[in-house]
């Protein structure tokens, strides 16, 4: 494999793994099967209050972390129409376009499960 291939091969990954990670580990808080101390999830000191706000903070940011998976969705045919219409160095731009817009979406989510587990443990649940 040549050092071009490689490159989009390793955004195309990055894109689709980023996504799917993220999703699983949110929906395993989310059930209970991922445990506040582990080393996957939404790590912040509200979230890390207690179990409850682990999974009310959990609960709260799945459905935006459900829209990395149509982040991954559109970048991912979109890195391969780019590669063949423009080439290689705009293929990787845009994957990394996607990635960073993955990352703006899980840094909101995060901010949203905060703000649940506020209101959580404000209300003494």
């Amino acid at each position: 494999m040549d050092s071009d291939l490689s490159s989009i091969v390793l955004v195309l990954c990055l894109t689709t793994f980023v996504s799917a990670f993220c999703i699983s580990m949110t929906r395993m808080a989310t059930q209970g099967k991922l445990d506040r101390h582990s080393s996957a999830g939404i790590h912040t000191p509200h979230t890390q209050a207690s179990d409850v706000a682990w999974q009310e903070g959990h609960t709260a940011a799945l459905p935006l972390v459900y829209k990395t998976g149509w982040v991954a969705a559109i970048t991912t045919p979109l890195i391969m129409i780019v590669e063949l219409k423009l080439g290689q160095p705009w293929a990787v731009i845009t994957g990394v376009a996607g990635i960073q817009c993955e990352m703006a979406i899980l840094f909101y989510a995060m901010k949203v499960a905060n703000k649940a587990t506020r209101s959580a443990v404000r209300l003494g649940i």
